[in-house]
């Protein structure tokens, strides 16, 4: 959640690639690969003969890159990528990746990129195995215990494997969403407060918000105003938070009220509208006893420092007069008939 990466994977995320066969790998093993770990990686793609492209991705000062250079001239379909600033842009085309357990691995996930970790230094290990744990990653042990043979066989069988390498990028996606250093610099910022002085601040949900979310959204009045105005039945809202936990696009935050639970603030990710850019669509819902105590206007603040290189769309009927009016006063303009927008000074 805190991973420290740059905001560009955040929107490379939105670009992704869908799962389905793998034409293209991405091999990287960070700026130096002292160990020429890259080398080992694609004897092995040509060993596994899958007939794909590969992008490699090293610093212009690794100390082997004339010999991976004269590897890289030597393998048809293969491009070397030398000190290169934006990353995201080639990881997104990347069907499947290759790499060592570091912050790279980080953010392959926040991309949903499938890869495979050969670790190349004690220090990766832990992080090796608890992506593999979570499903986000397949650990192929260390690099120095694993032959060419044995790296090309499982490198087959992965590529291979389409509803393992799907199942592997939703885990991948979940796990580290690209909002890290947005968390980081909000952790250090002065906090927003209600009007009784308590602290406004937001958590990730999880499933044991469950009951008190199904509580909010069936209070009385609580959905005057919503698409659908019929509360929900509890199974149908285990099963509606269930997917939306699951989902990559979608960001679901707790509105905390000092440490209390007091509602909901939600970001969908929309498809590419008419102008051409990604936006997301917020939901928000404060606890009927919570309200008055000004926690939509701190929550909304609280969502452009999360997102603030995002267009931000929300959807208000037209006689939620008191929704129109929080958002005007977060900044938001009306854009059309039931919508309005933020617009961030730039973005990503």
């Amino acid at each position: 959640s805190y991973a420290l990466l740059d905001r560009r994977f955040r929107a490379a995320r939105r670009q992704r690639k869908p799962i389905g066969k793998v034409e293209r790998i991405f091999v990287n093993f960070g700026t130096t690969d002292t160990v020429n770990a890259t080398c080992l990686a694609l004897d092995a793609i040509a060993t596994a003969q899958l007939g794909v492209a590969v992008d490699v991705v090293i610093g212009g000062a690794a100390p082997h890159i004339a010999t991976l250079r004269a590897r890289v001239a030597a393998m048809p379909g293969t491009a070397l990528h030398v000190d290169v600033d934006d990353v995201a842009t080639v990881m997104r085309g990347a069907d499947l990746a290759i790499g060592a357990g570091g912050v790279g691995a980080l953010e392959r996930c926040a991309l949903g990129l499938p890869s495979a970790i050969l670790t190349v230094a004690d220090n990766q290990h832990t992080n090796a195995r608890a992506l593999a744990a979570s499903g986000a990653a397949d650990y192929w042990g260390d690099l120095g215990k694993r032959s060419v043979d044995e790296i090309a066989a499982a490198l087959k069988q992965l590529a291979a494997d389409q509803a393992a390498r799907a199942a592997m990028s939703a885990a991948a996606a979940l796990l580290v969403d690209g909002l890290g250093a947005s968390r980081v610099r909000m952790s250090c910022e002065a906090p927003l407060h209600a009007k009784d002085g308590r602290a406004v601040s937001l958590r990730q949900a999880s499933d044991e918000d469950c009951a008190a979310m199904f509580a909010w959204q069936s209070a009385p009045g609580a959905r005057r105003y919503a698409r659908n105005a019929e509360a929900p039945k509890p199974g149908e809202h285990e099963r509606w938070l269930k997917a939306k936990l699951a989902d990559p696009d979608c960001l679901f935050n707790i509105v905390l009220y000092g440490d209390e639970p007091a509602g909901i603030l939600r970001f969908d990710r929309l498809a590419q509208r008419d102008s051409g850019r990604d936006a997301s669509e917020i939901s928000i819902l404060i606890a009927a006893e919570r309200q008055g105590l000004g926690l939509a206007g701190a929550a909304l603040a609280l969502g452009k420092r999360l997102l603030p290189n995002e267009r931000i769309v929300a959807a208000i009927h037209a006689e939620n007069r008191a929704s129109i009016h929080l958002f005007e006063a977060a900044g938001y303009r009306a854009a059309s008939k039931g919508e309005w927008i933020w617009e961030p000074a730039s973005s990503a």
